[in-house]
């Protein structure tokens, strides 16, 4: 510009063409790679401190479609957009890089999400499409089931089931207990066994 500041570099280099865009400051603006390590183009913006904010690949560094990866104001990857195989994918991170929601999408298993708690531990999973029907199942801070609502069952009905801390299936509620049949209501002891049943 007229007092000498660079304001836009453009250099060749082995791995692709590298475009450097200065803010009015004098610090890095935006970064346009030509080849970023994955044989595509990859867009970096940074913020006033020269700090990557928001990365553009044309191929995720992990899968084999586009990605978009967002930085929180710590400057650690807190939303993350990528396409691969199996379709759109969307994970949402903590202020510490902790993985908090889970997003999926694809045309052979449906929708699909995760909710983590603090410790990063997945508690919360709902299906679209867990045998043609919805489903959600919820977990302790281990992993382990403590409680499912299945929307296709035994013969096509609904259930939800209740686990103790065991894991042992205590409470049972099926909607159709067979397809000649209607609903169920089954309670076992901490063993298994069938102690009340409301058929």
């Amino acid at each position: 510009n007229t007092n000498g500041s660079s304001r836009a570099i453009l250099e060749g280099e082995n791995i692709g063409g590298l475009l450097t865009l200065y803010a009015a400051d004098g610090g890095v603006g935006a970064v346009l790679y030509g080849n970023e390590g994955q044989g595509s183009g990859a867009l970096s913006l940074r913020n006033t401190n020269g700090s990557a904010r928001v990365r553009l690949y044309g191929q995720s560094p992990d899968t084999g479609g586009g990605e978009i990866s967002v930085n929180g104001d710590a400057g650690t990857e807190v939303i993350e957009l990528k396409g691969n195989v199996n379709g759109g994918q969307v994970v949402m991170r903590d202020e510490t890089g902790t993985r908090s929601t889970v997003f999926l999408g694809s045309s052979t298993t449906g929708g699909y999400q995760a909710l983590y708690n603090g410790n990063g531990s997945a508690t919360v999973y709902l299906d679209g499409d867990n045998g043609t029907g919805g489903y959600i199942g919820v977990r302790n801070t281990n992993g382990s089931t403590r409680a499912v609502i299945d929307g296709y069952s035994t013969a096509g009905g609904g259930e939800i089931s209740v686990y103790d801390s065991s894991g042992t299936e205590t409470v049972e509620i099926l909607g159709a207990e067979s397809s000649a049949s209607g609903g169920q209501i089954l309670m076992r002891n901490a063993n298994g066994g069938a102690t009340i049943q409301l058929d």
